[in-house]
């Protein structure tokens, strides 16, 4: 059986709007509905979590009473940080299998990136998305700036497979202020990542500006 946390915990600040932007619709459905029919279609029998704030849990529970309830899904309080609001949601998955956490504002992975991500994590015991850069990249410190090589770097996406005994036990290590997502809290550990090739148009949706390239991507 393979599990999915999707990690719901932020709020619409950047956004400029009241509703938390996982819940903000696009094409007449919040963002983190079509992530997890994305889940749904790629693993039918996949069991879903939800670490939620609070007001993104009531928007949602009003969502749901509209829409129908999805079986398989689980709500959970999400914590104060990233790492908080991802143990919540492990606390409820079994030693021994495949989970995957992704982020509530990535509507747009295709169901072939989820299969080949569980696919690998069962293989390598991890499988972390990432994709190339494309502008040239340059590290600014105490106002200077240097050049830097775009090929030594990758961006970060989700969702980020792993064995969940591997990473449950990787968590149980205690919180630091340098984990940025999974990967980093896994890697701390000891334990080596994977990388699988992640998806140009598998964007994180953080401004408006976000908003109005999601809904041409889904168009097409």
């Amino acid at each position: 059986m393979d599990y999915v946390v999707i990690v719901a915990g932020g709020s619409g600040t950047r956004m400029g709007s009241k509703t938390p932007k996982q819940l903000m619709e696009i094409h007449g459905k919040p963002i983190i509905a079509h992530a997890i029919e994305r889940f749904i279609a790629a693993i039918p029998d996949i069991r879903i979590i939800l670490s939620l704030s609070d007001e993104a849990r009531r928007f949602l529970d009003v969502y749901q009473a509209k829409a129908g309830n999805i079986p398989g899904i689980v709500k959970v309080n999400g914590g104060p940080t990233r790492y908080h609001s991802s143990l919540a949601g492990l606390k409820l998955v079994p030693e021994n299998v495949t989970v995957g956490i992704h982020d509530a504002v990535r509507p747009l992975l295709s169901t072939n990136l989820i299969e080949r991500c569980y696919k690998e994590a069962k293989i390598f015991g991890s499988a972390v998305p990432c994709v190339s850069l494309k502008d040239s990249l340059r590290q600014v410190s105490d106002g200077i700036s240097v050049s830097r090589d775009r090929s030594e770097f990758q961006l970060v996406q989700t969702p980020q497979c792993f064995d969940s005994s591997l990473l449950k036990r990787a968590f149980n290590k205690g919180y630091r202020d340098e984990f940025t997502d999974e990967a980093s809290v896994f890697e701390y550990a000891g334990n080596s990542i994977h990388i699988t090739e992640g998806e140009p148009w598998n964007i994180k949706i953080t401004y408006p500006e976000d908003i109005i390239v999601a809904s041409a991507l889904m168009m097409r």
